[in-house]
């Protein structure tokens, strides 16, 4: 029993301080009927950036969603 309430606080611990290991990937149908995608493809780059925080925040290491960052910040 003691080994399992070490392991549950280790966990706890670990989901806190590093929250980025249990971080989710968006969806493909959640990305595509962004806010974020609807700007992108209107050209409207600086709400493109302000939509992109806001799924930045929920999906903080997503490689798809900080490639368009990316490609927002060159346009």
């Amino acid at each position: 029993m003691r080994k399992l309430l070490s392991a549950a606080v280790i966990f706890t611990f670990t989901l806190f301080l590093n929250p980025v290991l249990f971080a989710a990937e968006i969806s493909s149908k959640e990305f595509l009927s962004s806010d974020f995608i609807a700007s992108f493809r209107n050209q409207e780059y600086n709400k493109a950036l302000k939509d992109s925080d806001t799924l930045l925040k929920k999906y903080p290491q997503d490689p798809l969603l900080l490639r368009y960052r990316a490609r927002t910040l060159e346009n």
